[in-house]
């Protein structure tokens, strides 16, 4: 049985400057606690590159997982990574943790 040594709060606040096309993305984040592959998303925000999620989410971990965090732009046809990122649980200070992509 696993044991768990906290919960891990994130909340998704906003990215910013994730296109400078004309065409305007369609984002949205996708959290990933690696330990067991559970994963998060917040919804999609239509036509912004410049979007404002505002979503939390809660996750129990051991203490030695890392949270990967993914802006993927939704296409009708596809989805493109825009950011990728990776947090090692070191720097995670349980109970809370603010991303700004």
């Amino acid at each position: 049985m696993m044991s768990i040594a906290g919960v891990l709060a994130v909340t998704v606040v906003e990215a910013k400057n994730l296109s400078e096309e004309i065409d305007l993305c369609n984002p949205w984040v996708q959290l990933i606690l690696d330990m067991d592959h559970n994963y998060q998303a917040t919804k999609t925000i239509n036509g912004d590159s410049n979007p404002k999620f505002d979503t939390k989410f809660t996750f129990n971990v051991q203490g030695h997982e890392k949270l990967k965090v993914k802006v993927w732009d939704e296409d009708l046809f596809n989805k493109d990574i825009l950011v990728r990122r990776s947090i090692n649980s070191s720097k995670f200070k349980l109970n809370f943790i603010l991303i700004n992509v």
